[in-house]
């Protein structure tokens, strides 16, 4: 009698179109070691790299990825979908968040639940009636997949200290400079902080996508600011700055100009002039190099075709 009209006859539900359920799956088990045939249930695990502690080995576990300083790592658009797949398997009020009980069935065929420990505890909010949200979910399985935005005030005082070392900034997605739209000073300054951010990206490797940002825009911009902020930001080649007014209550949409700069990073990288002649000059360099060596080869090409013709004329004599 085969397996499957076991299991059916005993327990209906074990069985599908697909083959046997997970409750048919376990019932099975079940009856081998009822009949002594451990052997077969531990054939099984080994088979799935279990060890005798019914652990998976090392060496079927994933390796963390290394990545560099200025990489992050994100789940794809396959993988959100099958974790979508399994929220909504494990919802079964349909509320739209998993609660302490359903979060229990999720990890009920595991030794426990990985996330009653750090760094998953208590990481991702819950709602009100203490469930866990799906932006919550996705977070916890990448530790924070969900993008959040954290932005760090760096002190004018403090960029140079910040800029002394190479990779200072090779974790940061992207670098914003504030200055108040009525006074040329903050602006000329902010020019320069981000002169000097550009300059560091170039020199180090680690160029940073850089956004500009006109405070107090309810206030009278100085005689020549909307020529100055043009010219600059063409110079550079990066947008024009963002105009916000705190007092106005007027963010004009900022924070998602700031993820959208940050998600492309290639369209607002800045370059100065020094960056753009460097560039140029790599390029001559590269150009005579290829010149020199299709000369040579030319050159090349004629000594031999001189021998030969110096050879048929040896023999024609």
């Amino acid at each position: 009698m085969g397996v499957k009209r076991v299991v059916q006859e005993k327990l209906p539900e074990g069985v599908n179109s697909h083959g046997l359920t997970l409750t048919g799956f376990l019932f099975l088990h079940t009856l081998f070691i009822e009949k002594g045939r451990l052997e077969t249930t531990w054939t099984v695990l080994r088979k799935f790299g279990y060890d005798n502690d019914i652990k998976l080995r090392d060496d079927l576990l994933p390796v963390p990825h290394k990545r560099a300083p200025d990489q992050s790592v994100e789940l794809t658009n396959e993988a959100v979908d099958f974790l979508k797949g399994i929220f909504t398997l494990f919802d079964i009020d349909g509320d739209g968040a998993l609660q302490p009980v359903e979060l229990d069935d999720l990890f009920s065929t595991a030794p426990e639940s990985p996330w009653n420990e750090a760094p998953y505890k208590d990481a991702a909010g819950k709602t009100a009636l203490d469930g866990l949200s799906f932006d919550g979910f996705l977070s916890q399985p990448l530790k924070g997949v969900k993008k959040t935005l954290v932005l760090r005030e760096i002190p004018e005082d403090e960029v140079k200290g910040l800029l002394s070392k190479k990779e200072s900034l090779a974790a940061c997605d992207i670098a914003l400079f504030v200055h108040d739209s009525s006074d040329e000073a903050s602006w000329r300054r902010a020019k320069e902080l981000l002169v000097d951010v550009a300059s560091h990206g170039e020199d180090s490797g680690f160029e940073v996508p850089c956004l500009s940002v006109v405070a107090k825009d309810d206030l009278d911009p100085y005689p020549t600011a909307i020529e100055d902020i043009i010219r600059v930001s063409q110079d550079l080649g990066i947008e024009t700055p963002i105009p916000v007014s705190m007092k106005l209550l007027d963010f004009n949409s900022i924070f998602h100009d700031i993820i959208s700069v940050a998600e492309h990073p290639h369209l607002s990288i800045p370059e100065t002039e020094a960056g753009r002649n460097r560039k140029h000059y790599h390029q001559l360099v590269n150009r005579s190099l290829m010149f020199v060596s299709v000369g040579a080869a030319v050159a090349i090409v004629g000594l031999a075709a001189y021998r030969v013709y110096a050879a048929r004329r040896n023999a024609s004599n």
